[in-house]
């Protein structure tokens, strides 16, 4: 049985080794053909918030897009907000978003990466660099650590950068995973 875009509610692995993410095993292709409401939410923020940014971008401005799952959204209606810019890099968690996103929603200014916010980000850093404008759309509050996450965040951006974090303030999904998976009806 499937649910939405998840697996069954027993695959659901509810934590990472550490302990430190929620990763419910979402699929790319469904991702991408249900995310309508997220993409208007996110366009309503943007038009609210992007004039906000102190730093117009330009083509030495470098972007990165925390949490950019099957990127549609990041080519679709991130990019163009954000252009002239040097490059944006999406990043996701899952190497099944990363890929799908590089198969599906490539452009010339973009790169896709695989980058576990709530993680050492030391590295990614010395690959990348630092970040002079960095979004998250609908990614932080899927973390069990969500500090951990804005203090990579900080890391990840250069000392005058600025950012747009959009994420819900009370979201517990899973708790409400686990309970429903203890449901006769949704056990199946």
């Amino acid at each position: 049985m499937e649910v939405g875009c998840l697996q069954t509610l027993k695959e659901l692995p509810l934590s990472s080794a550490q302990g430190a993410t929620v990763r419910p095993l979402l699929k790319p292709e469904r991702y991408a053909s249900a995310n309508s409401l997220q993409r208007r939410h996110n366009n309503a923020v943007l038009d609210f918030c992007q004039s906000t940014f102190i730093q117009d971008t330009d083509d030495t401005t470098r972007i990165l897009d925390v949490g950019s799952g099957t990127g549609d959204f990041t080519r679709d209606c991130l990019l163009p907000r954000c252009l002239p810019c040097q490059r944006m890099i999406g990043t996701d968690c899952s190497w099944d978003m990363v890929q799908y996103a590089r198969q599906h929603s490539s452009h010339e200014k973009l790169e896709y990466h695989l980058l576990d916010i709530n993680g050492d980000v030391t590295d990614f850093v010395r690959r990348h660099g630092r970040f002079d404008r960095l979004y998250s759309f609908y990614c932080i509050h899927w973390l069990k650590d969500p500090a951990i996450a804005l203090k990579n965040i900080a890391e990840l951006m250069t000392h005058k950068g600025e950012c747009l974090l959009l994420f819900s303030a009370c979201h517990c999904p899973a708790a409400v995973w686990t309970l429903m998976a203890k449901m006769e009806r949704w056990a199946k």
